[in-house]
């Protein structure tokens, strides 16, 4: 469904349009480019100017429960500013596993957040994605030319919550991707998946000092980052998280190098 540029426009992430940068930036643009590499779940953005949002927000008793059920509960739900030509500038953290009756909260949330952003950057995103809590999370930074992937892999989720995150940490370079180094975190707590949300759970001794993912599992994500940058042209960060074994890609984006 689009409507006219000033009022709000969703799209599944699938949809030809979201390869446009003026739509809902480069992460965006990045992940639509990159569904036909890796799993991707049900993805939905929906992009307004900011002044839409709160013009929504003023005049309505819920403004944003029409678009709650987009994509099937429970979701994650992130939001982005977004200028043309532009870096995108992510809005708040990423709520994870919302059930009914929260994803028009948070997306309120999220607006309020934005009212304080940066003025240059006039136009609000917000994703819905769907949700399936995975045994692991992976970070990876890579490049077109695959010679290097730095990874840090976390038990459940990345996110933190009242206690430290304790990422793996791990490079893998050469055409292989073969290990470079692996440094195995000693792991107390992590971040699982709780009813409606997550929360900060306590590792059994023997869970704690072992490895997140098999080496294996660690080159196959690897695999699939340096095919996203390949395809973009550019080095990216990314975001995968592990289900039932099998690695299925959240975000990208691309990354600035440092000259």
């Amino acid at each position: 469904m689009t409507r006219g540029a000033d009022e709000v426009q969703w799209l599944p992430v699938t949809d030809e349009r979201c390869g446009d940068d003026r739509f809902a930036g480069p992460g965006v643009r990045a992940l639509h480019h990159a569904v036909d590499l890796a799993t991707v779940p049900e993805t939905v953005v929906l992009t307004a100017p900011l002044a839409h949002w709160q013009d929504l927000a003023r005049r309505r008793p819920a403004p944003f429960a029409e678009y709650a059920s987009l994509v099937e509960e429970p979701v994650s739900l992130r939001a982005w500013q977004i200028r043309p030509r532009a870096a995108d500038v992510p809005v708040g953290p990423v709520f994870v596993n919302l059930v009914p009756g929260t994803v028009a909260e948070g997306m309120l949330e999220l607006l309020a957040l934005a009212e304080d952003g940066p003025p240059e950057f006039p136009r609000l995103a917000f994703a819905l994605q769907r949700f399936t809590a995975p045994e692991a999370t992976v970070l990876t930074q890579a490049a077109p030319d695959g010679e290097r992937v730095r990874a840090q892999a976390f038990l459940g989720l990345a996110e933190q919550l009242s206690e430290p995150l304790y990422p793996d940490l791990i490079v893998l370079t050469g055409r292989r991707l073969a290990v470079h180094e692996y440094r195995v975190a000693d792991k107390p707590t992590a971040t699982m998946t709780a009813d409606g949300g997550s929360h900060t759970e306590k590792i059994a001794e023997l869970r704690r000092r072992a490895p997140v993912l098999r080496v294996k599992a660690l080159q196959e994500i690897g695999a699939l980052a340096v095919a996203v940058a390949r395809r973009l042209g550019m080095p990216v960060t990314a975001e995968f998280s592990v289900v039932e074994g099998k690695p299925v890609l959240l975000s990208c984006r691309p990354r600035e190098v440092p000259s």
